[in-house]
């Protein structure tokens, strides 16, 4: 499997080497999988333009892109998605943002669908305390009916139920988002 790992980044320097490193370690630690890391920088003006061109001249990631101009982060996950067209799956970072190794056991099972939903942590920015996401309590697939009570739910409540509108911790089936619609991000 060839997944590509998508890491935007605008003015992140003093972030964007533990997510870099983050992802390094998935490499070094998984021989399963083939992974092509896209680094899109939106412009920036402080030295995270320096850090990505020292990982890219050590080959720690494929393809460094950078905007000429600040065109936001949709513009730049487009771009990276762009470059991966030759991978299974991508998945999508921000410079803020660290993988950990159960980030890719899912990788250990045969992947078959269009989009794969991890649960993730994060860092409460106004406790400091971590907090987990988790969707489902076990691997699932989800009926239409559940989709469709789930959706209804995320109206009323989005910041509690907020499963489809963040693109990290997903995995996404190249072909199914650059075949004929492209769906990219707006």
């Amino acid at each position: 499997m060839k997944l590509g790992i998508i890491v935007t980044s605008y003015n992140n320097k003093s972030v964007l080497n533990d997510c870099l490193d983050s992802v390094i370690n998935l490499r070094n630690k998984n021989s399963k999988i083939q992974f092509f890391v896209v680094v899109v920088d939106d412009c920036s003006a402080d030295d995270s333009v320096a850090l990505i061109h020292q990982y890219k001249k050590e080959k720690k990631i494929d393809v460094f892109q950078r905007n000429m101009e600040n065109k936001g982060v949709s513009y730049s996950r487009n771009q990276g998605l762009l470059f991966c067209k030759d991978t299974d799956y991508v998945t999508f970072l921000d410079a803020d943002d660290t993988v950990n190794q159960e980030f890719l056991k899912i990788s250990e099972k045969t992947l078959w669908a269009d989009l794969i939903l991890c649960n993730f942590s994060y860092f409460d920015t106004q406790t400091g305390l971590k907090k987990e996401e988790k969707f489902f309590t076990c691997e699932k697939d989800i009926s239409e009916i559940e989709m469709v009570d789930y959706v209804s739910k995320y109206y009323t409540q989005p910041n509690k139920y907020s499963l489809l509108t963040t693109c990290w911790a997903k995995f996404y089936k190249t072909t199914a988002l650059l075949q004929k619609n492209k769906i990219f991000f707006n």
